[in-house]
């Protein structure tokens, strides 16, 4: 799991600068401001760091949905409801760089295997807060899912600044529709697992 701070990305066992993380070869990627008024200073600041990403501005009055990101391999939707800032902009990081490379940082390959078996669309709603320490890893691991398949759509939303179900008692909490997929600090593979189980109910 990445970690930023200010301009840099700390991996494990090293530190690099955020303009050196998106120097890779990548597609086009495009991030979406729906939010009103200008674009946030800490994402124009990470949009600047890669030569392909591209910003474009949709206004949309009055909704929560802040961000979407739009790259050209095929991908589900990536959407960020509410606002987007410290530790949540660890996966904001990660997913622009997968979605222009085409490859996402999977911690196991078997996790594509089991994404390969859903038999229809997931739509994923990932509550979390912005200081919260488990929130970025799982965000991450659901983010990659879109990456990895289109029928999966991710939608990260901010529990403590928006309203969330009755069922979202802390952060984070995976939903799938009205279920509860997860809660708390949950592996990639796990939470594969249980999405691609859920299908087969």
């Amino acid at each position: 799991m990445l970690l930023l701070t200010a301009e840099a990305v700390s991996q494990p066992g090293m530190a690099v600068e955020l303009r050196d993380y998106f120097a890779v070869q990548a597609r086009p990627v495009v991030m979406r401001w729906h939010g009103g008024g200008p674009m946030p200073t800490n994402l124009q600041r990470v949009a600047e760091a890669g030569s392909w990403i591209r910003v474009e501005r949709r206004d949309q009055p009055g909704s929560p949905l802040q961000l979407s990101l739009h790259g050209t391999f095929p991908h589900g939707p990536t959407e960020w409801y509410g606002p987007i800032e410290a530790r949540q902009l660890e996966p904001l990081v990660e997913i622009l760089r997968a979605l222009g490379t085409g490859q996402p940082e999977l911690d196991t390959p078997a996790t594509a295997s089991l994404l390969a078996e859903l038999g229809g669309r997931a739509s994923l709603d990932v509550y979390v807060s912005a200081r919260c320490p488990y929130c970025p890893a799982v965000a991450a691991a659901c983010l990659r899912f879109a990456v990895v398949s289109p029928l999966v759509s991710v939608r990260v939303r901010r529990a403590d600044v928006l309203e969330a179900p009755p069922a979202v008692r802390s952060v984070p909490t995976v939903m799938l529709g009205d279920m509860v997929l997860g809660q708390g600090s949950l592996g990639e593979y796990a939470l594969a697992e249980r999405l691609t189980r859920s299908q087969k109910r």
